[in-house]
This record gives C-alpha cells, sequence and structure tokens, in this order.
C-alpha cells in the first residue's frame, strides 16, 4: 500500500496512523534519518543506531551497507534520464490485479 504525508510549514512529517500501527511506533518514539543518495531511510532509534549515527559513516554502511561510486552516480539521475529505460521489457510475469483483494 502507498502512503502520502504533507511537510508542514514548521518542518514535520506527519506519519499516517495505518503506517504507525503497521510498524508498531508510538507517538514520542525517536527516529534516525539516514540519507543514501536521493533515498530516505527512516528507523525506530536503537542504542547502537544512535553510536553509529553520532560515529562516523563508515559505522552506517557497516550496518545498513553503502553506496559503491556506481551507485552514487546513479543515485544523482533524474526523471528524464529513467524515461524509456524499460521500454522493451518483457512484461508477460509481472503482477496483475487480479491477484488483489
Amino acid at each position: 500500500m502507498n502512503f502520502s504525508s504533507a511537510l508542514t510549514a514548521d518542518m514535520t512529517l506527519p506519519v499516517p496512523l495505518e503506517v504507525a500501527r503497521r510498524m508498531g511506533w508510538q507517538a514520542g518514539q525517536l527516529f534516525v534519518f539516514i540519507v543514501h543518495g536521493i533515498n530516505l531511510q527512516i528507523e525506530p532509534a536503537t542504542p547502537e543506531l544512535l553510536a553509529a549515527v553520532q560515529g562516523d559513516e563508515a559505522e552506517l554502511d557497516e550496518i545498513f551497507g553503502g553506496l559503491n561510486e556506481e551507485d552514487e552516480a546513479q543515485a544523482d539521475l533524474t526523471i528524464e534520464d529513467l524515461r524509456g529505460a524499460m521500454r522493451g521489457a518483457d512484461p508477460s510475469s509481472y503482477r496483475d490485479r487480479d491477484d488483489r483483494y
């Protein structure tokens, strides 16, 4: 399922209630934001993760895996760079709407 949320003027990003329920998150819980190129990873804070965040990037890379030079180059791609990238792909084994409920 996809959910969306709007960033407020005071830079608060509300978590949709259904997402919080599914993830088992509670009000007041602390989270860590980890940036991987153009991607953002949100993780509940643990003592190990907080220590890694306060440490160096190498420690975070050890926990989550880092980006190599090729990954970093791809992170700079724009939507226009990706248009037509899958042209000619075989869609026959892709999931269809018949398997949804």
